[in-house]
């Protein structure tokens, strides 16, 4: 880790000795010379790190980088307070007498900056001399690929990157037999199975793959057609009853949008009140994954009615909680893997599609079969052990893991709920990662335990912080975003990391987890490497002695109410406030279910003043500002104010001219307004990111008529920002390395006409997702004819206002995801020219986007489309689909309540999974109604929708909202 230390600092360095010109005299050199120095002991550390990892933490080597450490952050802490002094110091006048301040104010620390660096540099070469004393040799220079000496080198695994895009979510082996058992149990609907056991609980250790199973349950097809509503909550070691109450009603769907904060308007018992009543009508699935403790079900229980056919599913530790849940509860214990199952799996993920001589593959089931013996039969041990080995593609690299499993340099002491295979397999795989993951891997340890991290936001913090440049080697055409979706994919090919989501049109990661335990083995390394430290209410206690205690400590996390440590440590370079745990939130507008403290921001900051990184996620300000002090960290790369009561940006915030990052979304619903947003942008010259709220108070974020954007040429995202006559000026102006442009509320013609002078709408542009919004405004889109001529990149398109029917309606070739909205289409099929998209895999047409009475797919089109949503077309009756038509469709929702009946071409397409009708006739819904026995005409008959026999290879048909029930004989057909 020292390693990824001196490289995160020589980073730093270089990038102030590009963008400041503070630096005077001969400090300028003075600094170059002292990134030298640690650059050339940068080679030497990564020979100590693997030899203080295999250790411990009590032998010389692991006293020495703990020493290397410290001077590497004096080093970087002088260089930034000095910055940070001649800054308050400076003005922008650009007069002689201003320069002549600046220079007699820079002088004294010029002096002293200049000292503090020899003492550092003397430090060094006293270090230096010492390394060599311990046998330390230097490997390789950075970059120069691995010593054949030591296999287990951290060298970037690029080949590897290029399979990473299409891992599997979860790997799994042995199972069958369990899911078929358990989903018989649960889909059993005699009267003595489903009222007797109406708990099924999944008992194992941490790693015995509980949740994988409890997760292949759920999905099973056949449970899907069981039961008519399924929920997934997850509990972990540390919940809350208000957040379970709330996030049961909303998978439950007793949340409507003008509900959007029930715990501000509901106790908690007509909470549970609701979700009882809901559920008492239907047979539910509620899966209560990872729950720790008895109090947990005693806090939820209540809300879940004991009807017959419902069933409960708790995955947990512990063997005492199933008995309390239910004492006639089904009980499950996955069994270990066998010796031929453990094979199986690191087979499927470290070997399985390589292109390797069948001598050497026989070499590598030997080995890679005693290496699985030595990790016992836990799931976890065996995937993380093959997510190590798919990086290595030589027989002396399998050699040599298999020697370190087989000796005693892992035997590490763990926690006690670890097992010994899991922990040493999870320190083995920390230990391979390349220098420049290991701060990526223990950044996760910010998050809470059991939450989906978006992945957006991740790589965008990596970059904030610093972990993501250019290698000086590289031709340097990707981009910084591209490469933190490299390391991402990475750490997700090394198994370290869970997939938990995937963008159903472009196949990306969209968020991603931590299994519990390697998030407790992320936050023991980022404690002891003084990388992070998490602050809670559970250690709330001590947390300021503690941080009294670490002055290296440089990032701090603080959960729900837990308070911000302001009376010392004033070295930080990371805050992250989460004043909820869901960090993938699709709340439209704060959903502020967590946070009950009010929180001052002021001292965070006066007291942290080399911040670079600064999360707000989900508080709650006692004013619903940032302070006009927020201008005061100059050193601020990433800003993140989002799900929170802030209403306003303060007109300081121009002085950040470091901000990389910005994204301000989902300012609280229940605010009365929101500000104006500050002309003062355009001093943020390196900024790359903007988001802005699209949903916000009714009173949304104005933007002054005089805003200039024009500087900002480093910009690649401008989203949320709301249209207006700034737009006649400063659209041609914008940064033409835009790929993702977002305007809501464009409120005229001119404004609308001006979107297409942008250059990112020029041909040759890199523009990859746009959305527009003119939907309230009296404009009328008047010619697409630019999206197909010049956005040959464009994937993801999404309008929302008028479109003119006199003109040609066309897209975009490249295109996999399509939206329109209230585009009041009247002459044209929007069928016809999205059909003709060969790459569209999404389709959604809402909202009165289509008013035309009939509506056809015709023959091969759309052959790649996966998803379509058909909502709120108001006069459409008729929708017919030929033969050939969408034949990779997976999911189908339709909502539009004068269509008449299904189209019969849907019984053709054989790929369909999911169809989801919702607010639709009564009458429509009986028409697709599967088998029933009703008592006609004095006996007994048997019956079924007329229209079934279109839907009936469908595993997956669900119904939502009914309207107008009445009912209608020639619905039905008799049988």
């Amino acid at each position: 880790m020292s390693e990824s230390i001196i490289s995160s600092v020589v980073q730093w360095i270089g990038s102030q000795l590009i963008n400041e010109a503070t630096f005077p005299f001969g400090v300028k050199d003075q600094v170059r010379s002292l990134q030298a120095d640690l650059e050339y002991i940068q080679l030497y550390l990564r020979d100590a790190d693997q030899k203080q990892a295999l250790e411990g933490e009590d032998g010389p080597f692991s006293l020495f980088t703990k020493e290397i450490r410290e001077i590497a952050f004096r080093a970087e802490d002088v260089i930034d307070t000095y910055i940070l002094k001649v800054a308050s110091g400076d003005t922008d006048d650009g007069n002689i007498l201003s320069k002549c301040a600046r220079y007699f104010y820079g002088s004294p620390h010029v002096y002293n900056v200049g000292k503090e660096i020899d003492a550092i540099q003397s430090d060094l070469r006293q270090a230096f001399d010492r390394l060599q004393t311990f046998g330390v040799t230097r490997p390789a220079a950075l970059g120069e690929g691995s010593s054949s000496s030591n296999p287990l080198s951290l060298r970037p695994q690029q080949d590897a990157l290029l399979t990473y895009a299409h891992i599997d979510d979860e790997y799994v082996v042995g199972l069958d037999d369990d899911v078929r058992n358990l989903v018989r149990r649960v889909t059993n609907s005699s009267e003595e199975e489903s009222v007797a056991a109406w708990v099924v609980s999944i008992v194992g250790a941490g790693g015995a793959g509980k949740t994988t199973l409890a997760r292949r349950i759920y999905n099973n097809i056949e449970v899907k057609n069981h039961f008519d509503q399924k929920v997934w909550i997850t509990i972990s070691q540390q919940w809350n009853r208000g957040n379970l109450l709330v996030d049961l009603l909303r998978q439950t769907g007793g949340i409507r949008d003008e509900e959007r904060n029930p715990t501000q308007a509901w106790c908690q018992r007509e909470i549970v009140e609701k979700i009882h009543h809901f559920l008492s009508e239907r047979r539910y699935l509620v899966v209560l994954d990872d729950m720790w403790a008895t109090d947990a079900w005693d806090a939820i229980c209540s809300a879940l009615p004991r009807c017959r056919g419902s069933k409960v599913i708790i995955t947990t530790r512990n063997k005492d909680l199933p008995p309390h849940a239910d004492w006639n509860c089904i009980i499950h214990e996955p069994p270990l893997l066998t010796e031929e199952q453990r094979w199986d799996l690191l087979k499927k993920i470290a070997i399985d599609g390589r292109h390797t001589g069948v001598a050497d593959i026989a070499r590598l089931e030997e080995l890679g079969r005693d290496m699985t013996r030595k990790r016992g039969g836990l799931p976890l041990a065996i995937v993380t052990l093959a997510g190590l080995l798919r990086t290595k593609y030589r027989l002396d690299e399998w050699e040599y893991v298999n020697r370190i499993l087989s000796s005693k340099l892992l035997k590490l002491k763990g926690p006690a709920h670890y097992g010994k295979s899991v922990y040493e397999t999870f320190q083995l795989s920390y230990l391979d990662l390349p220098y420049y993951l290991k701060p990526c891997f223990l950044y996760l340890a910010l998050t809470p335990e059991d939450a989906e991290i978006p992945t957006g936001m991740l790589t965008r913090m990596w970059i904030g912080e610093g972990f993501v440049t250019h290698d000086p080697s590289s031709d340097g055409n990707e981009s910084l975003e591209d490469l933190a979706e490299q390391f991402l994919l990475e750490l997700i090919g090394r198994c370290m990391v869970q997939i938990a989501r995937r963008s159903d049109s472009t196949g990306k990661v969209k968020s991603c987890r931590l299994h519990d335990l390697m998030r407790d083995f992320c936050m023991t390394k980022a404690k002891e490497q003084c990388f992070l430290k998490v602050f809670s209410p559970t250690t709330q206690s001590d947390s300021a002695m503690t941080i009294s205690a670490s002055p290296q400590l440089r990032r701090a996390t603080i959960h729900r109410d837990g308070s911000i440590p302001v009376s010392s440590c004033s070295n930080l370079r990371s805050i992250v406030q989460l004043g909820k745990s869901d960090l993938f939130s699709n709340s439209r507008g704060g959903f502020l279910r967590e946070s009950t403290v009010l929180l001052t921001l002021r001292p965070i900051c006066e007291n942290f003043m080399l911040l670079r990184v600064l999360l707000l996620f989900g508080i709650k300000t006692n004013d619903g500002c940032l302070p006009e002090q927020i201008g005061n960290l100059r050193h601020l790369r990433y800003l993140g104010v989002i799900d929170t009561n802030i209403v306003s940006l303060p007109e300081s915030i121009g002085n950040l001219s470091n901000l990389m990052i910005l994204e301000y979304e989902n300012v609280d619903t229940m605010a009365p307004e929101c500000g104006q947003l500050p002309n003062a942008l355009w001093k943020m010259k390196q900024l790359r990111h903007l988001y802005l709220p699209f949903f916000s108070t009714p009173t949304p974020l104005s933007v002054p008529e005089t805003l200039m954007l024009h500087t900002l040429q480093s910009l690649t995202t401008l989203w949320g920002i709301q249209g207006g006559n700034w737009m006649k000026t400063q659209m041609a102006t914008l940064s033409p390395c835009l790929v993702k442009l977002g305007i809501r509320r464009i409120s005229s013609q001119e404004q609308l006409d001006a979107v297409f002078d942008c250059p990112s709408l020029k041909p040759a542009s890199r523009l990859l997702h746009l959305r527009l919004e003119w939907v309230n405004s009296a404009a009328e889109m008047q010619n697409t004819e630019p999206f197909r001529n010049n956005c040959q990149y464009l994937r993801k398109l999404l309008l929302f206002g008028k479109i003119g029917d006199e003109l040609s309606l066309c897209f975009p070739h490249n295109l996999v995801r399509l939206k329109l909205l209230r585009t009041q289409l009247k002459l044209q099929d929007p069928m016809a020219a999205a059909g003709k998209l060969r790459h569209l895999k999404v389709l959604m047409l809402q909202g009165e986007s289509y008013l035309g009475a009939q509506m056809t797919c015709d023959m091969d089109s759309f052959p790649q489309l996966e998803v379509l949503e058909l909502e709120c077309m108001p006069n459409l009756e008729e929708w017919r689909v030929e033969e050939g038509a969408m034949p990779r469709l997976k999911k189908l929702i339709i909502s539009c309540d004068r269509l008449r009946r299904l189209p019969e071409g849907l019984k053709f397409i054989n790929s369909l999974q999911k169809l989801h009708i919702y607010m639709m006739p009564f009458r429509f819904c009986c028409r697709v109604r599967g088998e029933e026995d009703i008592w006609y005409q004095g006996r007994a008959r048997r019956r079924r929708g007329r229209d079934f026999h279109i839907i009936q290879h469908i595993p997956n048909v669900t119904f939502g909202h009914v309207t107008n029930k009445d009912e209608h004989e020639s619905d039905y057909e008799y049988i």
